[in-house]
């Protein structure tokens, strides 16, 4: 519509002309490999630049795994987007994050579940919220009931 809200644009629907589309920085993953696969490269990345390369990265998952056979090759192949046939396991998701620090592989391989990844020095401060969500819960039956009880609504 026109910025009038009267007419239509006759033009919104036409494709751009070659060499004249916007470039996006970023395309989203659509499918859970290709956003695991995206987290994977970004945190090799994140590794890399701390100071740690790929064959380090490989070896020290590799131990990590009891002796499972990680290669820079491999990890290349699990950053890559476009190498379908060669997706981490969670066992090795697991082996990266504990190997760079980094729990975002981890948080992509859970991404659209409802569960995340918290670090363990939060599971007090998650246990209490959870009880105060429970006793506030609580009272409200409380209330529900005894006013039930005493012949009010239901």
């Amino acid at each position: 519509m026109s910025r009038f809200n009267r007419q239509a644009d006759l033009f919104a629907a036409l494709p751009p002309k070659p060499g004249t589309a916007p470039v996006i920085a970023f395309t989203p993953a659509f499918t859970r490999r290709e956003r695991i696969a995206r987290a994977v490269a970004d945190c090799l990345t994140r590794a890399v630049k701390a100071g740690k390369t790929r064959a380090q990265i490989a070896a020290e998952m590799s131990e990590a795994l009891g002796g499972q056979r990680i290669t820079k090759g491999v990890l290349d192949g699990y950053a890559s987007l476009g190498r379908e046939n060669n997706t981490i396991t969670a066992e090795r998701i697991i082996a990266l994050a504990l190997v760079t620090g980094d729990d975002r592989p981890i948080a992509a391989m859970l991404y659209g579940t409802g569960w995340t990844v918290v670090d363990d020095r939060y599971l007090g401060a998650i246990d209490l919220a959870e009880a105060y969500a429970r006793r506030d819960a609580a009272r409200e039956d409380v209330k529900y009931l005894t006013r039930r009880l005493r012949g009010g609504s239901r």
